[in-house]
């Protein structure tokens, strides 16, 4: 069993654009609010555990269904599309 080498894609910061990508990050940003407010003192420590994990789950399945829809964005970008050329010649 050969084993390939690993590339980054092509147009990596297109993926920032994806549903996974995006939901990756919601999941990373409530880990860190409820976290936050639970150490502030504001919500109950036992309460912000489970709400961490009910998310992570909920952002995690999300995430996982993104990657099999299929995204327009990713696959035209704007910096590629051509500019009509100011070229009079015949």
């Amino acid at each position: 069993m050969k084993l390939n080498k690993v590339q980054l894609v092509r147009e990596w910061k297109n993926l920032w654009k994806s549903y996974s990508a995006l939901f990756n990050l919601a999941n990373v940003l409530q880990a860190l609010s409820v976290t936050g407010l639970s150490v502030l003192g504001v919500i109950n420590v036992y309460f912000a555990f489970k709400i961490v994990i009910g998310l992570a789950i909920f952002f995690g399945v999300l995430g996982f269904i993104g990657r099999f829809i299929k995204q327009d964005s990713l696959t035209t970008s704007s910096s590629t599309t051509e500019t009509p050329s100011n070229d009079s010649s015949p």
